[in-house]
């Protein structure tokens, strides 16, 4: 049942991105973001219902709950495994998409009074994307075979959340879930041109790129309870690319608002282009170098890879996976997607911020690159004002001090005793600093040009 359930999930999510197309020569399906939110929420249901009358056909059952087990041990069942807390997560995470997708107050939070016909193209937009975030989801994070039913092993062999903390996991991975949906529709917010208009006061705390913080208190949650209770997702090796994709994801979801969002609203007031070539060699260039040296670092701390002929191939295949992503994103340009300030940096910038967690997926190792990946994004973005001859910007040295912290925070991490959790944790910090320093130059500018 509980298979059958996520299968359905996964069908409605495929739904959400084909319908769109065709709902103007057919008819719109009511509430359709609704729909994975109603499979999932059965799905889990389904597994509360296997717990309290102990359903000998659920395998989990049997590997969570001793005979006897309390009423607390039975509710904290679904959320004690990888697959029961990530629908949990991707729960939350539906129920933001769908609000916003399908209720006049969420989408007014991203139209501002457009016209009707823009905010009926922006809603069909965010729901096939919606609709694409589903699949990517559900085939990144829960591995096949996680609901099905069968005969479980003799005895309990794993532990169980029991007493606050099991409102504490579920709490903490339904707002995970609402957060990360935010930051994406933060991201697709600042990537549509016609709707990037500057936000209302009463919307700003919505879609400011900081706002992108809030996704790590959940995270943050979760690792507390790692460490202080029983709770813990990442001992089974067999969830460590799941747990790879679920970190690179969310992170760069975090990051992308900041990104985007400069791209978008400041990249404009670039010069006409002098130099412009220059500055994207500089920039794609530069990254991949940074990546390649930044992944190698971090790769030395993984046994199994050494520091030979080893750590040169991995290193080389990662990151010529990452560029391949990379250099397809310069070409949308061909495909007439060029509406941006400098279309071919935005298309590269993208390909990056999509290759890590896509990749993850196949490999736990990709993890590795994700700091490196930070870094090229930067220097992307700080390449054109430095390197162009006609940027608006003077003191041009203050926005380099961004990859200077970006390489001491590097640094500082290789020693530590866990390297790439700290890196993951503090080399992002430079993509965020980077659009509050260009705005403060920008400003800085505009009132040399106009001194009254």
């Amino acid at each position: 049942m509980s298979a059958s359930l996520l299968e359905l999930t996964f069908l409605a999510g495929l739904l959400m991105i084909i319908w769109p197309m065709f709902e103007k020569k057919a008819m719109r399906i009511r509430l359709l973001p609704w729909l994975p939110v109603l499979t999932i929420t059965i799905l889990l249901c389904t597994e509360y219902r296997d717990a309290f009358i102990m359903a000998s056909d659920n395998p989990r059952v049997a590997m969570y709950l001793p005979e006897g087990a309390s009423l607390l041990e039975r509710i904290g069942m679904p959320s004690s495994n990888w697959p029961g807390a990530i629908a949990h997560l991707l729960l939350g995470m539906g129920i933001h998409f769908a609000f916003i997708t399908e209720t006049k107050a969420g989408l007014a939070l991203l139209t501002f009074g457009q016209p009707e016909e823009k905010e009926e193209r922006l809603r069909r937009i965010l729901t096939m994307i919606a609709g694409a975030v589903w699949c990517v989801c559900l085939i990144g994070l829960i591995p096949d075979g996680s609901f099905d039913s069968g005969s479980g092993p003799d005895s309990p062999t794993q532990h169980l959340i029991v007493s606050v903390d099991v409102i504490l996991t579920i709490a903490a991975l339904l707002v995970f879930g609402w957060g990360l949906a935010g930051m994406i529709i933060l991201s697709l917010r600042h990537s549509l041109r016609e709707n990037a208009a500057t936000p209302s006061k009463d919307t700003w705390g919505l879609m400011h790129p900081m706002a992108g913080l809030l996704v790590w208190i959940p995270v943050a949650s979760l690792v507390f309870l790692s460490t202080v209770t029983k709770f813990s997702l990442d001992e089974d090796p067999q969830f460590a690319n799941q747990l790879h994709f679920l970190i690179t994801f969310s992170a760069l979801a975090v990051a992308s608002g900041s990104i985007l969002h400069s791209s978008q609203l400041f990249e404009e007031r670039l010069g006409s282009g002098k130099g412009r070539g220059k500055a994207l060699s500089f920039g794609i260039g530069s990254g991949i170098i940074w990546m390649f040296i930044s992944t190698a670092l971090l790769l030395t701390n993984v046994d199994r890879i050494g520091d030979g002929a080893g750590l040169f191939i991995m290193t080389t295949w990662i990151i010529a996976g990452i560029c391949a992503f990379g250099l397809l994103g310069l070409l949308l340009p061909l495909i007439g997607l060029d509406a941006r300030a400098r279309p071919e940096a935005w298309g590269w910038r993208i390909g990056l911020i999509l290759a890590v967690p896509l990749l993850s997926i196949y490999s736990e190792l990709m993890i590795y690159a994700l700091p490196g990946v930070w870094g090229a994004l930067l220097l992307s973005m700080v390449s054109p004002w430095i390197i162009e001859e006609d940027s608006p910007i003077k003191n041009k040295t203050s926005l380099t001090y961004n990859i200077g912290l970006h390489v001491v925070l590097l640094s500082l991490c290789l020693f530590t005793s866990h390297v790439i959790w700290f890196a993951i944790s503090l080399t992002w910090i430079p993509v965020i600093l980077f659009r509050r320093s260009l705005k403060h130059q920008l400003k800085l500018a505009k009132k040399s040009q106009n001194p009254a």
